[in-house]
């Protein structure tokens, strides 16, 4: 667990991997350490009221793909007040407005809050592609993530940024892609109030490095 300096709430914190085990299971292993208000709802996707503690879960516990309704309703009903949107993470889905309001009435159904979105990298739109085209079709895919981090009230968009590649060759055209890709995305994140976080994925550079 841990607390968020000057907010008033803390977080709680429980690392299983969800391929692994069902959501109920998880939820047996938060009371099993005895865990205190597990069953805290949010109203209206809100942060936890001062003193409470927030438990989160990835939206993908089972899949990432089909109708997360079922998985956000099996959420709630578990006690958890939040959920990391992590549906369609690897797909080269764009999210239409209809589309985006249909999730934010189906999470404000449930009664629990989005604290985060897990944004697409894209399959054939690589969000920092040597393909000029297709990363400027990835960059349009990641700006409607933020989008649902927004209409969600999350604060960020996590995405995967890989390893530099094996040839050294390749290095400066992958740095220049992704630093045009954020670039690209600066200015829409920041007028909604969304961070772009970089997954700490094996063997970045900054791991590595320590």
């Amino acid at each position: 667990g841990g607390s968020n300096a000057g907010t008033g709430w803390t977080r709680g914190f429980l690392l299983v991997d969800p391929s692994c085990v069902e959501i109920d299971t998880i939820s047996v292993l938060l009371l099993i350490f005895n865990i205190p208000n597990l069953s805290m709802k949010v109203k209206d996707a809100a942060p936890p009221m001062k003193g409470r503690n927030m438990f989160s879960i990835a939206t993908d516990y089972k899949t990432s793909l089909g109708d997360p309704s079922p998985f956000l309703r099996r959420i709630a009903d578990a006690g958890y007040s939040h959920a990391h949107w992590c549906h369609q993470w690897n797909t080269d889905l764009i999210y239409s407005r209809s589309e985006i309001q249909q999730i934010k009435r189906r999470i404000k159904e449930y009664g629990i809050g989005v604290n985060d979105v897990h944004g697409s990298e894209g399959c054939k739109n690589f969000w920092y592609s040597t393909d000029e085209s297709a990363r400027q079709a990835g960059v349009d895919l990641v700006k409607t993530r933020i989008d649902l981090a927004a209409n969600l009230s999350g604060d960020a968009v996590v995405m995967h940024v890989y390893p530099e590649p094996d040839d050294p060759g390749d290095n400066e055209s992958f740095w220049t892609q992704l630093q045009r890709s954020l670039d690209a995305l600066e200015e829409h994140a920041r007028m909604r109030g969304v961070r772009i976080a970089v997954e700490n994925l094996p063997d970045f550079p900054a791991v590595r490095s320590g």
